[in-house]
Formats: structure tokens, sequence, C-alpha cells
């Protein structure tokens, strides 16, 4: 409601009648008014401020009657524009909604810079859910100068409903220099730059929500929300439960909570939560969406499909469910169903970088190259996934010419990637560029004799100036590379020789075929589950009477009983200082055997016989149902026929060995 004041100069009881309304005191302000009333029946001032009374004490009829009659009597009355504005209150909560906005209309006919007129119809406009007209009524107030940290906010919060992220963002900028210090504020500014991607950004503006009030659950939760598509899934987790500790009730902490969960491959734990969340909320297609996320992660992909049916079906444009449900199809094998479902989600959301890189993924292992190629570069928009390098060059994408260019091939993923594709090397060099390689440094010394590259240097050194620069794994797009169009005769990699010579002395005493075994890679990377082998189940896979050498470093705790107390095994890989002494070991052995890890990359690269062992799905670069692999002429396949199930790997593996070393064993 308006502030009581007079349309015209108050008498004494008047102003006394108003001195009292201001300071709260309605009933005798009121008694005043009706004294005044008794006298003059008319009185516009009276009549319009004891109806502002009768809706502060909630009696909206009585409200709308005096105040209504008011400008029927004092329609010129200097103060007939809050009248109407008080009348468009009235009438709003009355449920009176056209009769309101046309009152407003009128106040702001009389007096346009009139901010309770112009709040007044924007927030009605926006209970009707009229929200682009409510926006553009705030957008209005401001223009004209109505301007003030609530107002700001208001229409941020609006925007950001509105989908309108950016736009929200400048109201909610506005607000913070009007002089706001809202928690709340800052909590809704940090869930409008997490839908902007912007999430660092995020995290300062939720934790500057939290110091401002502890107690915020929302605050907390948007700062778990942050936090999780940072990939600092822990740190979620811990905002999370402080939301839930504050806010024990509402499901949709619990379904976030299962969404950390999900990010760190704790999945029994993540649908408990989801189970929680549809305990409060049946209907939340969020807890849907995430329980199904945790079903896929154990391996139950059927019945996930039906949780991401059930979010889709409550939420039908959900573009993270149709991503997911086209995860879990993959999975099935269903691919051609998959890629329909990350077509939805780009429906949904054009701009979703997660379900173009899943569909480029898809494409590539189905050997769609072409267009899986030119999709995959939506990997630098997953920031989990690939961090962008910025330089001031332009990146080479196969069309300018390179004679007299000098280049930057530098390296983005892992170890096994930087082998595979500095193969490109060569064929940039012959192109007439001057090939500047750029590669972790554990791999300098492999690399070092690479053809065709003029200067290798290790990551984070210095770097020299370059016209142009690329990606390693966006030289196939540049080079519209197919099936047929591998670059590079094998092997592209040398041993250096001197090593050699040592571990062939170092092995002089090992009788029959040596065979090298990796049984587990990373224990970082987020889908190692899939590329390790209890190493007491590979042991007793293995036929007698070969040497089986251990090539990899790492070994995990659970595989340290089984290496110590085996006789089948020399474990070499605690002797080995890098991949230049991996690949001389590896020249010395007459087989490796590995799951998918970049030292089965290396021996590929080397030309060495290698036998890689694959879970059912694997990595894109794999394909599909082959037993060879175009990217290395020496590999040999052999591929998981059912999800998490080694055995028919193993026994196969066993009899191959027999078959290929029969007389030498």
């Amino acid at each position: 409601m308006a502030k009581p004041s007079a349309g015209a100069q108050p008498t004494p009881l008047l102003s006394r009648a108003i001195e009292l309304h201001q300071q709260g005191r309605l009933s005798q302000a009121e008694a005043i008014y009706r004294q005044i009333l008794e006298r003059d029946s008319a009185n516009f001032d009276a009549l319009h401020l004891c109806g502002v009374i009768e809706a502060q004490n909630r009696r909206y009829g009585a409200a709308n009657k005096l105040i209504a009659k008011a400008l029927r009597h004092g329609s010129d009355s200097a103060a007939a524009f809050a009248a109407h504005t008080n009348l468009g209150n009235v009438r709003a909560a009355l449920g009176q909604s056209d009769a309101a906005l046309e009152s407003y209309e009128r106040a702001l006919r009389l007096r346009p810079d009139y901010a309770p007129a112009h709040t007044g119809r924007a927030e009605l406009l926006q209970r009707l859910q009229r929200l682009e007209e409510a926006a553009e009524a705030y957008a209005g107030a401001i223009r004209i100068g109505i301007g003030g940290a609530d107002l700001h906010r208001r229409h941020g919060d609006l925007l950001a409903r509105l989908g309108r992220g950016p736009q929200a963002l400048v109201s909610y900028d506005l607000a913070i220099a009007s002089g706001s210090q809202s928690a709340d504020l800052y909590s809704n500014r940090g869930a409008v730059l997490i839908g902007l991607r912007r999430w660092e950004e995020a995290l300062g503006s939720c934790q500057r929500a939290i110091a401002l009030d502890a107690g915020n659950a929302v605050a907390h939760a948007n700062r778990g929300n942050a936090l999780e598509r940072l990939g600092r899934g822990a740190e979620a987790l811990a905002s999370y439960d402080q939301a839930i500790a504050l806010a024990p009730n509402y499901a949709g902490l619990h379904s976030n909570r299962a969404a950390a969960l999900n990010a760190l491959q704790r999945w029994p734990e993540a649908l408990e939560s989801c189970q929680r969340a549809l305990a409060l909320d049946p209907n939340l297609a969020d807890a849907h969406c995430n329980g199904g996320g945790a079903l896929h992660g154990m391996g139950r992909s059927q019945e996930a499909l039906a949780s991401f049916d059930r979010a889709i079906a409550l939420r039908a444009n959900y573009p993270e469910a149709h991503l997911s449900r086209g995860s879990a199809l993959w999975d099935l094998k269903q691919f051609d169903a998959a890629l329909e479902c990350y077509d939805r989600a780009l429906e949904c959301r054009s701009d979703y970088p997660e379900a173009r890189l899943a569909r480029a993924m898809l494409r590539l292992q189905r050997s769609d190259w072409p267009g899986g190629w030119e999709e995959y570069e939506w990997r630098w928009a997953n920031i989990k996934g690939c961090p962008r390098r910025n330089f001031a060059v332009p990146q080479w994408r196969g069309l300018q010419k390179l004679s007299g260019k000098r280049i930057l091939l530098h390296a983005e993923q892992g170890l096994g990637d930087t082998i595979q594709f500095c193969r490109y090397a060569p064929a940039v060099a012959q192109l007439g560029a001057e090939v500047i390689l750029e590669v972790q440094p554990s791999l300098c010394k492999l690399l070092a004799g690479l053809p065709g590259v003029s200067r290798l240097i290790a990551g984070g050194e210095p770097l020299p100036a370059f016209d142009l620069h690329v990606p390693l794994l966006s030289l196939p797009l540049a080079f519209g590379t197919e099936l047929t169009s591998i670059p590079c005769p094998q092997p592209y990699l040398r041993a250096e020789p001197a090593a050699v010579a040592r571990w062939r002395e170092r092995l002089r005493a090992y009788d029959g075929p040596r065979i090298g075994i990796v049984w587990s890679g990373n224990a970082k990377q987020p889908t190692e589950h899939h590329r390790r082998i209890p190493l007491a189940d590979l042991l007793r896979s293995l036929p007698t009477g070969f040497t089986y050498v251990g090539v990899q470093k790492e070994v995990r705790a659970e595989d340290e009983p089984a290496l110590h107390s085996s006789d089948r095994i020399l474990y070499l890989g605690g002797e080995l200082d890098d991949f230049a002494d991996t690949a001389a070991l590896c020249q010395c052995l007459d087989l490796l055997v590995s799951v998918d890890t970049s030292v089965a990359h290396l021996a590929g690269a080397l030309g060495r016989p290698t036998w890689v062992l694959l879970s059912h799905l694997p990595d894109w670069r794999w394909l599909l149902d082959r037993t060879d692999s175009p990217w290395y002429e020496s590999v040999s396949l052999y591929r998981q026929s059912r999800p998490g199930d080694w055995s028919g790997v193993l026994e196969h593996l066993g009899n191959d060995l027999l078959r290929r070393f029969r007389s030498e064993a």
C-alpha cells in the first residue's frame, strides 16, 4: 500500500490521523478518518486512507468500496494516482485481476514514474504467469529511472525464470551495485551463472551468499551444483549435505546429492538418495533421472531406461534425461535408438555439449568418421573434459596453406591419446610446415625421434612463436580421416637401441616366450572400472610354460597379494623410468597382453604384437565387433560378450596363447 498522505492541504485533524497512520497506530488513525467522514462523507483523503487501513487489516472488500468511493468523489485529487495504485493492490488481493490491471494503468497515466504502480502491475502480471509482460513492466520502470536494488533483484528473478540468463545477470549486478547484500540475490545469481556454464563465477557468488547467511539452504545447494559441474564431486556432496541438514524435507536436495554421488561412482548411495527424494515427491523428474543414472552405473541399464522414461513422461523437454537414456541404450547396443535420444536432447537444447560429444563418440565408434570428427570438436565445451588452450593464432583446420608456416601440435588428453595421434606429425610436415610438438613430459624421450618434428617441447615449458596451432585429436578432422586414410606407416615409434640391449640382458635368464601383461590402467580415470581385470583372475587363466612380465608401473593394493605370492610373473614395472624405457622393454617381449591402456597404444605404435582386452563397450577408437584395429596393424582385439564378464575373454586368451606359442612352450 502507498504511504498515507493527503491529496491537498490537510486540516489539523487529518494531519493528526496521517501522523498516527504513519506510526502504525491504525485503530486510532481509523477513528479520526471516520470522524472526518461523519462530517464530510465525500472527503477523498479520509475515504482513501480509511480504505488503506482496511486493506492493511486484510478486509479487502471494505477497502475496495472505500477507495473506489474516494475516486468517484475525488478523481481530480493530487493523490488520485496513489489511490488508483492502492485500489489495484486491493483488487489484486480480491482476485479481480483485470480490474486491478486497469487501476494500475490509470495510476500510471496520472503519474508515469510512480514506482509502486509499476511494481504492483509487474507483480500481478507475474502471478498471472504473463511473464513476458511482467518483465517488460519491470523494464519500463527501470527505463524511466525508477531504480533501486529491490526492483533490479525482482527483475532479475523474473528474467531468470524466463531463461534469459545474460539479462538476469545484468539485473542482479545492478542490484548489487545499488547496494544489495542479500544472500538470496547472490544465490540466485549463482544459479544463473551455472545455467550460463560460468561455473567458477557461480561458485564465487554462492560462497558470497553463504558468507552473508550460512543458514541459506538454497545457497548451499547452488554451491553444490557449481562444484558438481566443475567435477569437484566430494565438495559438491558436502554442500548438498549441508543444505539437507538445513532443509531435510526438500526433495530436490536429495536428488542433487544423488547426482554428486553418481559423479563419484557411488551408485548404491546415489540410488538411496533418489529413493528418499521420491518418497518426498514421487513426481520429481530430476530424481527419476538421477536414479536412472545410478542404475546405469550399476550395470542395470534396462531398469535405468524405465527411470529415464518416467522422468521424460514428467518433463518431455528434459535434455539430461534424453542424453542419459541414450547412454543406457548405447550400453545395450541399441545404437540407432541411442542416436535418436541424443538428437532429442539437442532438440531440447541445441547448444548441449555433452549430447553433441556423446553423439560424436557414438558416430566414431560406428565408423561414421566424417560426421563424428566434426562433432567431436564439442569436447571443448565440456569443462570436465578438455580445457581449451587459448592462443593468439588460429587453429589449423586443414584449409589454410602450411608451406613456410610454423605450426604447434599439442597434446590435450591422456598419454595413450598422444601416442595414437602423434602419428599425424609427419603428414603435417609433408605439407611444408615446420612442426613443433608439445607433449606430456613423460613422453618426451620416447617421441624425440618422431619423423617430421622440428622441435619437441615438454608441456609446461615456454613455447616459441608459431603461426598456427592444432590439438592432436583435431588432426583427424583437419585431414578428413576415414578408415582407409589413417596416416603414417607402422611402426612409427622406435625404441632406443641401448635401452633395448639393457633389457635383453636383463631378460636373458628367462626361457620360453616372454609375454608382457598389463591388467589395469590409471585408477583416476572415471571409466577405469571397465578397464581392469583382477590380477589373480588373469594369472589363473594364463597357461604355464611362459614368462609373464608385469609391465605396468601402478599396482593397486588389492592386486598386491597376487603379485607377491605368484611365481608366474616377473614384475618389472617398478624398474621402468619412463615411456622410452617401457618401449625398450616391449621391444624385448614376444607379445604384449593389455587391457585398454597407454601401454597398449605404445606397443601398437612400436609395431609389436599386441592383444588388447576390451570391455563389452570399449572406447570409441576400438570401433565395434572388429578383432583388428585400423590404427595399429599389429594389434588384435579381445572383446567381452557380456558387460563386466571377463571369463570368456580370458578363456579365449589362454587358448590363443597356447596355439600361437605351442612349440616354444
